[in-house]
């Protein structure tokens, strides 16, 4: 499955970057709402398709799969000079990592307030020596040897779900944890790195 896994995003970055192409070479005027549209609905769901399970953890993929929104964010007009982190910020355009993270913990909370049919427990396991600090529905933390297995969904998010306050995790709707991890990495959103 890690071998799968591992060809995925090759086949992702080049069917994103001939759309990518194709656009640039169909539209003379880049006006910001629509390319914003074209993007959302075209490339970055090639991109974001099973991103809680596939979610790249070499630097080298990592900055592929960024790549592509970077030079995305280059085609509109006016935000060619520029930085990337302001074009962001200027289109409300979040990171793909920081999208990718905050689907993780969406499916986390999913997963532990009973979305899901299936058993929380074979994903996580609740840290009942932990709980003096932080939130009530703190983790445990597993140890992995290898640096794959590290990188599972299931050991690589609780470190980043442990850290969202009680008022996050404790949140009655989806929506309003949503928004309270919006609020709460705020910081992350516009910062690639």
């Amino acid at each position: 499955m890690l071998l799968e896994l591992h060809f995925i995003t090759p086949d992702m970055v080049n069917k994103a970057n001939r759309l990518l192409g194709q656009i640039k070479r169909s539209f003379v005027i880049r006006d910001s709402k629509s390319m914003l549209q074209l993007y959302k609905a075209t490339i970055r769901p090639i991109l974001e398709y099973g991103s809680p399970v596939w979610s790249p953890w070499k630097k080298k993929q990592i900055i592929q799969i960024e790549q592509l929104q970077r030079r995305f964010t280059k085609l509109i007009d006016g935000m060619g000079g520029l930085s990337y982190n302001q074009r962001l910020e200027k289109l409300n355009l979040p990171t793909l990592q920081y999208r990718r993270r905050r689907e993780q913990l969406i499916q986390v909370y999913k997963l532990l307030h009973g979305h899901y049919e299936a058993d929380s427990t074979k994903f996580f396991q609740k840290d009942e020596f932990g709980v003096t600090r932080g939130h009530s529905w703190k983790l445990q933390t597993k140890r992995a040897r290898l640096c794959p297995r590290a990188n599972f969904f299931s050991v690589e998010i609780v470190k980043t779900w442990n850290s969202l306050p009680e008022a996050v995790v404790s949140s009655c709707t989806l929506n309003s944890f949503k928004n309270g991890i919006d609020r709460h990495l705020k910081e992350e959103r516009f910062v690639s790195e």
